[in-house]
């Protein structure tokens, strides 16, 4: 029991610094990739390991990773609010998905490392790898936002139609696209 606090002290510490069900983990070319319908869809991390089944034979996300695709999106997404929150910090909305997502992940968690036989540490290590993922494509799509496609795609759809803004920024960025979506679309949280 001691240990299972342990690994939640550490696994907390590691995800402090601030996809959807459309993608799977599919054998390609002899290596597990990630295939989404959407290319708004977060693509699950799958395993970096070489694959002996028939060219696009699917493997369940839930067997490749021991994150369910909401967890995957709410850890990605916690990334990306990091990074805007710090440059938005009178951004309400994204301060309190921010901490939405952070309670999510951290429950979660908690309930991967006491029913998983994955190692605990992998488990931290893989949200904190996907948190690092939307840290990094939301500071790459800065400059995005400051462009005149954005601003178009801003007049033409507002805040009232956020699923209309993703796609309409989804068709000159795809990366920038999916940052937007963890800022206007709804979180599909469980809860």
């Amino acid at each position: 029991m001691r240990s299972v606090f342990v690994a939640l002290a550490i696994a907390s510490v590691a995800l402090s610094s601030s996809a959807t069900a459309q993608c799977a983990c599919l054998c390609v070319d002899g290596k597990m990739k990630a295939i989404c319908k959407s290319a708004t869809d977060i693509q699950p991390v799958c395993p970096q390991f070489g694959c002996s089944g028939a060219l696009g034979s699917e493997t369940q996300p839930e067997a490749a990773s021991p994150l369910s695709s909401t967890t995957q999106r709410a850890a990605y997404c916690m990334g990306v609010l990091g990074v805007l929150v710090s440059m938005q910090p009178d951004d309400k909305n994204s301060g309190q998905r921010l901490t939405r997502y952070d309670r999510y992940i951290k429950g979660e968690l908690a309930r991967l490392i006491m029913s998983s036989n994955q190692d605990n540490m992998t488990i931290a290590m893989l949200i904190k790898k996907i948190q690092n993922y939307g840290k990094k494509d939301a500071e790459d799509s800065k400059p995005i936002f400051a462009s005149t496609e954005y601003a178009q795609c801003k007049s033409r759809c507002g805040r009232t139609e956020p699923q209309c803004f993703v796609d309409c920024v989804d068709a000159f960025d795809v990366t920038a696209s999916k940052v937007l979506g963890c800022q206007v679309l709804p979180d599909r949280l469980p809860y």
